[in-house]
């Protein structure tokens, strides 16, 4: 047995991929050499790239449909996983995110492929979910006078959201107008959208007042005797039992005895137009 006399050409570096080859030769004590021999050797990457994905993350929906891919937190997400490999070193992985992420969850798959066709793959979960409250908005406007005794009714509220849509109908009003009664009164609004987003409330200010004047009744018109060239003075019984059979009548205040009128001490010959008032 001559085998510890073999003479060994040709290297293998295992740390460099690639195909070696290895020829093997001998002789004998007499000199005869034997026909060489070779062997090849493959040194191989058989290790796929390690993926570290980012954290799992919520995102609030734009829409019905869900919210973009151009999102800046999700653009962010998407290039920040890391490939690693044992022999190309740093590797930038793809991604199967979809364009638009729908509402619920989302699994993204990130891979990295090696020099070597070797692939690994990580994955994460993006969940798109509606964060944003309803929007409010009055019809009409914020301050409404309502004249005493008058029906009063509302103008209305609408209520977008941005993934329910129109919620007008589940609007929710605390507060009532008694339009019998003077006052300040004040309606809040309020909706809450299916995922529980509550709106900011919005508000309408009705003043019930008293704008009606009182009704004034006058006495029939007279005709007085004068009593010389310049008339008739006011204090004639005719004339003062005409300036104090006015009336007055207040959708609030009722009957009421403080009239007022325009009189002259001295009323002239011929027509005199006497105006009567009265306040509430």
């Amino acid at each position: 047995d001559i085998s510890a006399d073999i003479l060994v050409l040709g290297q293998v570096d295992s740390d460099t991929i690639g195909l070696y080859t290895l020829t093997y030769s001998i002789q004998d004590a007499t000199g005869n050499v034997a026909l060489p021999m070779t062997r090849s050797v493959s040194v191989q990457d058989p290790t796929a790239p390690v993926v570290m994905t980012p954290d799992n993350i919520t995102v609030a929906a734009v829409d019905s449909t869900g919210t973009p891919i151009s999102n800046t937190i999700i653009s962010t997400f998407l290039a920040a996983a890391i490939g690693t490999d044992i022999v190309d070193g740093e590797l930038i992985p793809t991604h199967d995110a979809p364009v638009i992420f729908p509402l619920g969850s989302t699994v993204v798959t990130f891979s990295a492929t090696d020099n070597a066709g070797n692939t690994g793959n990580a994955q994460a979960t993006v969940t798109i979910a509606d964060q944003s409250g309803p929007v409010l908005q009055l019809i009409g406007e914020n301050r409404v006078i309502v004249n005493l005794g008058e029906h009063y009714t509302d103008q209305d509220v609408s209520a977008i959201d941005n993934v329910d849509g129109d919620i007008t109908s589940n609007i929710q009003v605390a507060g009532t107008v008694n339009a019998d009664v003077i006052g300040l009164y004040i309606l809040t609004y309020s909706v809450v959208d299916h995922a529980g987003n509550a709106s900011l409330d919005v508000k309408r200010y009705i003043s019930v007042e008293d704008n009606l004047g009182p009704v004034v009744s006058s006495p029939a018109s007279i005709t007085v005797e004068a009593i010389d060239a310049l008339g008739t003075p006011n204090s004639n019984s005719a004339i003062a039992a005409f300036l104090t059979g006015a009336l007055a009548n207040d959708n609030l205040d009722g009957a009421i005895a403080d009239i007022v009128h325009d009189a002259p001490a001295q009323l002239p010959l011929g027509l005199t137009t006497i105006t009567f008032t009265a306040t509430d």
